[in-house]
Formats: C-alpha cells, structure tokens, sequence
C-alpha cells in the first residue's frame, strides 16, 4: 500500500524535475566576467555571463569584419557616455577593443576618456568604461556607491 501511494510522486518527480532543470538558465553557464570602475564618486559593476550574449550575434575573427563596426561601437560609447556624466564636453573615445567570452561571443570593451581641460577634474582621472555587445547593445552597470577612503 505504501508503495502504491509513493508512485505516483515518484514518476511525477522522474519527469517533472529534468524538465525543470532545462528551463533553469544558471545550468549552461559557461563563463562569468567582472569588471568594476569608480568613476565621480561611483562605483560600477559590470557582470556578464554567457546569457547576457546570448542574443548577440556570433562572430569568428577569421570570416570578416565583427557585425557590429568600430564605427558604430565609437557612435554607440558616445551616444551612451552621457547617461553617466552631466556634461560630456571634451570626452572622447580613447581606447576600443574587442573582447572574447567563448563561443564565438565577444563584445567591445571601450575606454571614454577626458581628452580636454573642460573636463578634467581630481575626481575623475581615469577613464569610464562601456560595454557594448555585438548586436549594439550597451551592458548597463550596476551603480553603488563609491566606498570612502579610510582615515589614518
């Protein structure tokens, strides 16, 4: 008798679990990225794995120019810098490079930088760093706030 009334949970279990392991994302994870920038008192986080690309188109080096040009990544870091800054004055795009995950998944890793002395200031000396994939798309950062420096 209690084997009989254990079955029917068995079986349901024997087919609805695999199921639901297919639909759990985080099981074909194959890489996990960080990158992290304090930029005019800021803190970004940028965390990318294997799905944020996966609409993304593939690319292969070897079979011609990526889908997404330097041109348009160049046009997409300007069009978007300004969404992290108030004034975009004298910033400019000052390193671009393309960035492989596995897969043939990559994405342009691009350095804004303040080019003039309209922008220069003690609280942004580095550059700020945009990811854009290559269907256009720019990963958007997780903004915290920057950790105060410790007295001594």
């Amino acid at each position: 008798m209690k084997l009989r009334s254990f079955l029917p949970i068995l079986l349901t279990a024997l087919f609805v679990l695999p199921a639901a392991a297919q639909d759990n994302p985080k099981e074909d994870i194959d890489f996990v990225s960080k990158a992290s920038d304090i930029f005019r008192g800021r803190h970004y986080e940028y965390h990318l794995d294997s799905h944020d690309l996966k609409n993304s188109p593939d690319w292969t080096p070897g079979e011609g120019e990526p889908p997404l040009t330097i041109a348009q990544a160049v046009k997409i870091a300007r069009g978007n810098f300004g969404l992290f800054v108030d004034d975009a004055r004298g910033w400019e795009v000052s390193s671009l490079r393309l960035t492989s995950t596995s897969k043939h998944k990559w994405y342009y890793y691009v350095t804004v930088s303040c080019m003039k002395p309209v922008c220069a200031t003690d609280d942004s000396p580095r550059g700020f760093h945009l990811l854009i994939k290559l269907d256009g798309t720019v990963m958007q950062p997780v903004v915290l706030p920057a950790a105060k420096p410790e007295k001594k």
